[in-house]
């Protein structure tokens, strides 16, 4: 029965996960957002901004469907599901030059009766060098 619910469980994820290790080869003042998108392929978004600075984000998110739920009868009481997400932001100068990089981390559970009570963890963004 284990091996069944375990077998059943769905998951999924979407977008671009970005790594620490993809972050530190990035170098402020050196790296440009065309040696960026090499590396990690398109941008979940890109916003050109007023003075001519460009912010690109990587979104990437993951979920999984608690076993619990596919307990018939007692899965709608008890069942839920994961959900994890991160958010990584690039910006560049003007002259096309990386200029700062930040991250943002949430991960957070839903689900009926005792499972809604999943405590909820969220990290904010952090600048990073």
């Amino acid at each position: 029965m284990v091996l069944v619910v375990s077998l059943l469980a769905g998951c999924g994820s979407t977008g671009v996960r970005v790594t620490e290790q993809n972050l530190e080869a990035f170098k402020v003042g050196e790296t440009t957002e065309a040696e960026v998108i090499s590396q990690l392929g398109k941008p979940t978004m890109r916003t050109r901004l007023p003075d001519g600075a460009v912010m690109v984000v990587y979104s990437y998110a993951e979920y999984s469907t608690r076993p619990a739920t596919f307990i018939p009868f007692v899965g709608a009481f008890v069942g839920g599901a994961d959900v994890t997400s991160d958010a990584v932001t690039l910006m560049f100068g003007a002259n096309g030059r990386l200029t700062q990089t930040s991250a943002s981390s949430t991960a957070y559970g839903t689900g009926r009766g005792p499972s809604s009570t999943a405590p909820a963890q969220v990290e904010t963004s952090q600048p990073r060098k």
